[in-house]
């Protein structure tokens, strides 16, 4: 996915950009659980100098494009099952508008995994220390709220009605 970004953007505007995490709270039978799996995809960008903004607790799904666009990221990664068994745990992939990736970006990056299956570090070692980075922005509970004000803002039609309601 980061080879992909790096062919997909210059390095100072990915740099400058960053990337937006979040995980779910799946877990799977072999003890991976999606924290885990945002922590090495934070790894792999640090190790690329890529800024992150890191969920630090797990969130829904939708507040990871929101962010995308917020902070006018170059992508989102967001660790989930979504409807599938926990087993089924991957990445959603956002661009820099917010939508998930689709044909022919999903293409690219599969093609990229395989040219990149060799790590370029020890990532469950440098995942350990994401978090003390200085290119680790967890500080994201404003987006949340922010996120929350506009869905309430844009989806509540009926306030008055809604708060007279028992």
């Amino acid at each position: 996915i980061v080879a992909y970004l790096q062919k997909t953007n210059s390095a100072d505007d990915l740099k400058a950009k960053g990337v937006v995490i979040g995980y779910d709270h799946r877990r799977n039978d072999t003890g991976v659980n999606s924290e885990a799996m945002a922590l090495v995809a934070a790894a792999v960008c640090i190790h690329k100098g890529i800024k992150v903004y890191l969920y630090g607790k797990m969130v829904a799904t939708p507040l990871v494009p929101f962010c995308v666009q917020h902070k006018g990221c170059a992508a989102g990664m967001m660790v989930t099952a979504s409807h599938n068994p926990k087993d089924d745990n991957g990445y959603k992939m956002y661009g820099p508008n917010g939508a998930q990736l689709c044909e022919p970006h999903d293409t690219a990056i599969s093609e990229l995994i395989l040219d990149n299956l060799a790590p370029w570090t020890d990532y469950e070692a440098k995942a350990k220390e994401v978090r003390a980075s200085t290119l680790c922005v967890e500080d994201l509970d404003g987006i949340s709220a922010e996120y929350f004000r506009q869905m309430a803002a844009t989806l509540n039609y009926h306030s008055e009605d809604n708060a007279a309601s028992e």
